[in-house]
């Protein structure tokens, strides 16, 4: 069903896996950053991928309304809405920044309608182009300081508590790397234009960021891994305007050393054996 006044009993929503990620964390003293996406079949008809948006941004409210309900109570109190809305693999067809904002706004007035007391935080926008404000010719990506610019236009302010940012470093290079294609270091820029629209009073929040050990030419040493993991949280901490950063991921999610996106884990390798990211993190944070 689609109706916005449908209740969580009418779809058929399964909680299940969410109950169990949701207590594992909660139980181990770990906070949860919550993600609403991407869109089941019946709410995109006619579309064949998840990463097309809604088709009626209601249905999409109701859905966040009843998870902040379930989980609200929980503990759970940052929602982030969407992911990557700046590139195609996201926001299919193509990216559309104006479509966002009335996703997001749908999602912040869901959230606190519920919980006034969360925290919203815009979709993580995706590394993306070889300089600071660009977009593909055919509309495939758009940069993120250009994207977040073209989010203020279509009328963001006021609904997001923080700006989500997937602040990647230019790979294979360290988050210092003076390069125009380091988005870790277009974060500044990025504040500065948040700063510029009257929102200089909020954070950007690391939503996603981290380097594969891959063979591969974007790929990193293990002993770099763990070294540039420690300089993002180093330098991130280093800026007044960031809020929390979340590094991906945990463990490499499969056996292929060729692979960037099998390689990604930080802390394990697929059959759990510590990488030297382990250490150098513990150290870090402890």
């Amino acid at each position: 069903p689609s109706p916005a006044s449908a209740t969580p009993a009418s779809f058929g929503w399964d909680w299940t896996a969410t109950d169990r990620a949701v207590k594992a964390a909660l139980s181990r003293g770990m906070k949860v950053l919550a993600n609403p996406a991407y869109t089941p079949g019946w709410a995109r008809p006619g579309t064949s991928s998840d990463k097309y948006p809604p088709a009626n941004n209601a249905d999409f409210a109701t859905f966040v309304s009843a998870a902040v309900a379930r989980y609200g109570p929980q503990g759970v109190k940052a929602w982030e809405i969407w992911n990557e809305p700046n590139v195609s693999s996201f926001w299919m067809p193509k990216p559309d920044a104006a479509a966002y904002v009335r996703l997001l706004r749908a999602g912040y007035d869901a959230v606190k309608a519920v919980d006034p007391q969360a925290t919203v935080i815009s979709a993580g926008v995706a590394h993306s182009g070889g300089s600071l404000d660009v977009a593909a010719a055919d509309g495939s990506w758009v940069s993120p300081y250009r994207f977040v610019n073209q989010m203020y236009a279509a009328g963001a302010k006021g609904a997001f508590d923080a700006l989500g940012l997937h602040p990647y470093a230019a790979f294979p290079y360290a988050p210092s790397a003076d390069l125009s294609w380091n988005t870790f270091q277009q974060a500044d820029d990025i504040y500065a234009l948040m700063t510029s629209m009257g929102d200089g009073g909020l954070k950007i929040w690391a939503t996603e960021a981290g380097y594969h050990t891959a063979q591969h030419p974007d790929g990193v040493t293990e002993s770099q891994q763990a070294e540039y993991a420690v300089q993002y949280l180093d330098l991130w901490d280093d800026w007044a305007f960031t809020g929390p950063f979340f590094l991906y991921m945990p463990r490499d999610r499969g056996t292929d050393l060729a692979a960037p996106e099998e390689n990604f884990g930080l802390l394990f390798r697929n059959d759990f054996t510590p990488k030297a990211a382990y250490g150098a993190l513990a150290t870090a944070i402890g």
